[in-house]
């Protein structure tokens, strides 16, 4: 379980719980397992997201994100109109591309005053569009549309990486984890695109490997920012990454 609590005036003003691990009967894991990952050490960083492509009137939303669990919350909450303490269900979301539904009759494409900042997946039954899901883009002339995602349809859109402990950069999560660091892309902390022979972009996200060194060959046991780049910290070793863009 996950407490988010405020207090006032020294006092507990509202509780708000979330999930991070299932019931048994509706988990993979077992009752055992359940525990041993209940009991792992948590990383909870704030992400800063810019949600607008208008430098002038655009606004930050800020986000809690949780490791090794994957998932984010607000991170305000709001207060119950309540003089006592309240207990209501915090909304967790993965750490995957950002996906929203819809449904639409006669037509694929979402409306066009949906939510652009979001993939967005048809759902209306009975359609021949069911399960396709679009992004706004622009297309190969140039002009701005609903793009189709047949490589996510299947469920093949980039997963955010198994990552044990996380720090936050010139809008970027860095984390760590199987001997690995890893950056998610520019303001979006759900983009884990990696650049491929055809597909080139410095704002996608990136990984390496971090045992080059005979020196570094030992396991990776934290990660901070620290005077203004991030450094990756092992037994014996530390990594220093100065870079913010897509190598």
């Amino acid at each position: 379980m996950l407490d988010y609590i405020k207090f006032s005036g020294g006092i507990i003003s509202f509780i708000k719980t979330g999930t991070l691990v299932e019931a048994e009967s509706d988990s993979d894991l077992s009752a055992e397992e359940q525990v041993e990952y209940l009991n792992k050490p948590r990383s909870v960083v704030r992400f800063n997201l810019y949600d607008s492509e208008d430098v002038i009137n655009g606004k930050y939303s800020k986000k809690l994100l949780i490791f090794p669990d994957k998932k984010s919350m607000d991170f305000e909450q709001s207060a119950p109109l309540s003089e006592s303490p309240d207990s209501e269900k915090i909304e967790l979301s993965d750490l995957s591309i950002k996906i929203k539904t819809y449904t639409r009759e006669g037509a694929a494409e979402p409306y066009g005053y949906s939510d652009k900042s979001y993939y967005q997946k048809n759902v209306t039954e009975g359609s021949p569009y069911y399960g396709r899901i679009y992004v706004w883009g622009k297309n190969d002339y140039g002009n701005e549309r609903w793009i189709r995602c047949t490589e996510y349809e299947n469920g093949g859109y980039p997963a955010c990486p198994d990552i044990d402990y996380a720090t936050v950069h010139v809008s970027r999560v860095f984390g760590v984890g199987n001997g690995r660091v890893f950056a998610s892309g520019f303001n979006d902390y759900s983009n884990w695109n990696l650049d491929t022979s055809d597909d080139y972009n410095e704002s996608n996200a990136w990984v390496s490997a971090t045992q080059s060194s005979s020196e570094a060959d030992s396991p990776i046991v934290g990660i901070t920012t620290f005077q203004s780049h991030v450094v990756v910290f092992k037994k014996n070793f530390m990594h220093e990454i100065y870079n913010t863009k897509n190598p």
